[in-house]
């Protein structure tokens, strides 16, 4: 027990006994670490008590500034909200859970605010940030790539919108800072890296002059997984941010993300000190995106031969899709290659010019490139709402990033393709790149799990992320061929006996559609047939055991090797029972699974990859774990989920088919004044003028795009195109009540051409006429072209053409001679007289068909980081 100050130490008196003074010293210094201990624990404890008491006056002072509330109620700010949503956002109504995040920011709470990609997350900051009279809102986002494609949007909607990175120039730069500081400059949104935030003081001291002048309104956190350490993008800077909320309490931060699990959520609370923020949640389902897992092929050129045929058999519309590589020897590589096999292709990567980088983007998203391949470098937040697929040309490096990534298909609801090329050697070589980021095992085992797995993939994504599987109706690949092994077995036995023999499937893991997620929430049933290795597994974990040396690592190969030359008899027994495929195929489910781990040895020449038990091998060993492989049936040609694959592949044309229905929604939901045609011929004829409609305003935005340097969305919203295919504005004034004064300027001519061309019936010839602001060598080019049609056509038709086009007047505002051919080219389009002439829908149908010279458009993009790491295990049959 520690003396207290003056009391003296027990049987110690110097005079008496000097002799011990050495004895005495030491037990003196003994108390004083003791007593210095004591210091540092109560210390440390005061630390955690000052933290929690910040942490609960936060909470207090969020909930007194603003109660908890109805977010779906009514609010002072609602027709304020609605009449932006409509004139600068072009939206008729919010998506699910828009308005709550809305109320809650706009009331001055903290939000957390996790939406899927294509959720709708820029809209909950961007709307608010036009409330504030003279207010700022500052938004913090990690890659340059989002930020110059958020400006560009918000720019093209007449909001002023800037941002200060390492892309803006110095004079750009310095008159940005002062519109930052000028109360009457109109700058709305300010976009930042998270770098800028904390390493410039500079700027801190221009945000907390804006702070005093009471006009730091909130601030947006984009991405904000990438606080957490435990998150799939971990950015060092932004664990900083916390520092925004301790300079500028009263300012409400609202942070969004695509991809958090629930711990993530915890850290995302506490690194950015809104604990007591209001929490919106959208559930993680797609229901829209096809989920599939296909064997990736061992040669690069059959790799390469079958990326490129799937993309071209699927997809020769030309409908926008992403493919994703590692590297950036992989990006030149495959660039190459799918040259070779016929693709107009380029590669993508950090060390491309920054200029030729954005101006490969704005081409993707004005439509011009059909396919990029990329990295998550790019992607995030990227506003194209019409990709069609995405395929993963290697594993992703976590759940959360194929999320992210995959989840940029189908963001206007209609279906899309998610490909994932899966094979074990990937998973080695995406650790040697990962190797060096914070928590990369747990977050790549759970991605290699997500790869190898025979369940429901909709419901491996939900339980990832902590919700309730949702039905799959047969919208991945293991769900399809669950329910082809139903349909076979009824095919095969018929009536009742067939009947059972499905049921009889279902049991042993073959469900039927939407049955699969509930055997996967149940247990993970599996959808193939599977082979219990469990014992032979035990054998595996032994040979590493016994392994010679200290550090008890091998090779994949070396392991094999050894386990199946055991000089354990029944080890070697076990292990000769299977194929040397399946004695791999153990390995790696070993190591999938956790029981095994990665680690590395590093040389100047490669990375070598070892593998070593693991904690959770003990189990193993003790019986408490089984460990199922894939039938060799199923393994070797990639089993019913890869028939069910092919299966699910569409006819040539079926993409054209998909193009004509989403048209037609497009029409179908047009808003006030714009309800489908009614029943009979009548109606049938409305549909199909507003098909028609849409399809010219469709060209004309994407023409439009192009010519301005934007992206489409900018130019119109989709909603826009139903509301104008509806309502047929025929005036300037009657535009600009739908979309505002601002855009009914820029666009009203080309896009009331167009809607004069779509409303009778015109043919794709009139997008020239929709697209008045085309560029005159474009232009030219097109009337060269179409003088050489002319020329061509029979002495007949040129008569044909001639006596009609002597009948008619010219028409104001548009040259007679681009008017003489445009009459000309619909004249060649004309049906015979006797003849029904096709429907507008099918007319473009049959424009759109691709010649056999035609080949889609893809950019390659390759990996950011500086290496190209090689796994390259040392030479096979001796220990390392």
């Amino acid at each position: 027990m520690a003396k207290s100050l003056g009391e003296p130490l027990d049987g110690w008196d110097v005079e008496d006994d000097p002799g011990d003074a050495a004895q005495q010293l030491a037990a003196v210094e003994r108390e004083m670490r003791q007593l210095e201990s004591q210091i540092e624990a109560l210390l440390a404890r005061q630390g955690v008590l000052q933290a929690e008491r910040e942490r609960l006056a936060r909470v207090a002072s969020a909930e007194a500034r603003a109660p908890r509330a109805d977010w779906q109620g009514s609010f002072e700010w609602d027709a304020r909200v609605a009449q932006l949503l409509r004139s600068v956002f072009g939206l008729a109504a919010f998506r699910p859970l828009q308005r709550e995040v809305i109320n809650a920011t706009l009331q001055g709470r903290d939000v957390l605010c996790l939406m899927p990609s294509g959720g709708g997350k820029s809209l909950c900051y961007q709307l608010p940030a036009l409330l504030g009279g003279n207010g700022l809102t500052l938004v913090v986002s990690p890659l340059l790539s989002l930020i110059q494609d958020q400006v560009l949007g918000l720019e093209a909607l007449g909001v002023h919108a800037a941002a200060l990175t390492s892309l803006t120039d110095k004079d750009a730069a310095a008159s940005i800072s002062k519109q930052v500081e000028d109360p009457s400059s109109g700058l709305r949104l300010l976009y930042v890296t998270p770098e800028k935030v904390v390493n410039s003081k500079r700027f801190f001291a221009k945000l907390e002059k804006v702070y005093k002048q009471g006009r730091l309104e909130r601030v947006a956190i984009d991405e904000a997984h990438c606080c957490s350490s435990w998150g799939n993008d971990f950015r060092p800077d932004y664990k900083k941010l916390g520092i925004l909320k301790q300079q500028f309490p009263e300012t409400p931060i609202i942070a969004l993300t695509a991809t958090a699990t629930q711990a993530v959520c915890e850290d995302l609370r506490s690194i950015l000190r809104i604990d007591g923020a209001e929490f919106f949640r959208s559930p993680v389902n797609r229901p829209n995106l096809y989920y599939e897992v296909v064997p990736k092929p061992a040669g690069a050129a059959d790799l390469v031969a079958d990326v490129a045929a799937w993309i071209t058999a699927n997809y020769p519309g030309g409908d926008s899709g992403i493919v994703y590589v590692l590297t950036r020897k992989d990006a030149e590589g495959l660039a190459e290659e799918l040259r070779g096999a016929g693709l107009s292709c380029a590669a993508y990567h950090a060390d491309l010019d920054p200029g030729h980088r954005e101006s490969v983007h704005q081409q993707w998203s004005a439509g011009d490139l059909q396919v990029i391949v990329a990295t998550i470098a790019f992607g995030m937040g990227i506003n194209n709402p019409h990709v069609r697929f995405v395929i993963h040309h290697t594993i992703s490096k976590s759940v959360e990033n194929y999320y992210q990534e995959s989840g940029r298909a189908g963001r206007d609801g209609l279906p899309a393709h998610c490909r994932l090329y899966w094979r074990f050697g990937d998973y080695m070589r995406q650790a040697s790149v990962v190797v060096m980021d914070t928590n990369w095992e747990p977050h790549l085992r759970g991605m290699a799990q997500y790869a190898a797995a025979h369940t429901c993939r909709r419901a491996l994504l939900a339980c990832h992320f902590g919700e309730a599987p949702p039905p799959c109706h047969a919208m991945c690949d293991c769900c399809r061929a669950a329910d082809a092994a139903a349909e076979a077995a009824v095919d095969a036995a018929g009536g009742k006996a067939g009947a059972a023999a499905a049921a009889a499937a279902a049991a042993a893991g073959a469900a039927g559609a939407g049955a699969a997620g509930a055997a996967a929430a149940a247990g993970g049933e599996a959808t193939v047939p599977l082979k219990d290795v469990t014992e032979a597994a035990k054998g595996v974990v032994q040979t590493l055991e016994a392994w010679p040396g200290s550090e008890k690592r091998a090779t994949l190969i070396q392991l094999v090797d050894k386990w199946r030359g055991s000089k354990d008899a029944s080890v070697a027994r076990a292990a000769k029972a299977l194929s040397r495929d399946e004695c791999e195929a153990v390995v790696q489910q070993l190591t999938v699974e956790g029981h095994l781990r990665l680690t590395f040895g590093f040389t100047a020449y490669a990375t070598n990859a070892y593998l070593e038990s693991s904690p959770l091998a003990g189990s193993l060993l003790r019986g408490n774990r089984q460990l199922l492989i894939a039938a060799a049936s199923a393994r070797g040609s990639g089993g019913a989920a890869a028939a069910a694959a092919a299966a699910v592949k569409p006819e040539p044309g079926a993409v054209e088919d998909m193009r004509q229905q989403r048209q037609q929604q497009l029409a179908q939901r047009g808003q006030a004044g714009g309800e489908p045609g009614g029943p009979g011929a009548a109606g049938q004829w409305a549909a199909e003028q507003r098909a028609a409609a849409c399809a010219m305003l469709e060209a004309a935005r994407a023409q439009l795009a192009r010519e301005h340097g934007t992206i489409a969305a900018a130019v119109l919203t989709d909603h826009q195109i139903r509301q104008l295919a509806a309502q047929q504005p025929r005036t300037q004034q009657q535009l600009a009540g739908l979309l505002g004064p601002d855009k009914a300027e820029v666009y009203g001519a080309a896009l009331l051409a167009a809607l004069q061309c779509g409303g009778a019936g015109g043919s794709t010839a009139a997008a020239a006429a929709a697209g008045q602001g085309m560029d005159a060598p474009r232009r030219q080019q097109q009337q060269q072209q179409q003088q050489q049609q002319h020329q061509q056509a029979p002495a007949k038709g040129k008569a044909a053409a001639g006596k009609q086009q002597a009948g008619k007047k010219p028409q104001p505002g548009k040259p007679a001679q681009q008017q003489q051919q445009q009459q000309q080219q619909h004249q060649q389009q004309q049906p015979p007289k006797q003849q029904q002439g096709p429907k507008p829908q099918q007319q473009r149908h049959q424009q759109q068909q691709p010649s056999k010279q035609q080949q889609p458009e893809v950019i390659v993009l390759g990996s950011d980081s500086d290496d190209d790491f090689v796994v390259r295990p040392p030479k096979r049959g001796k220990p390392a």
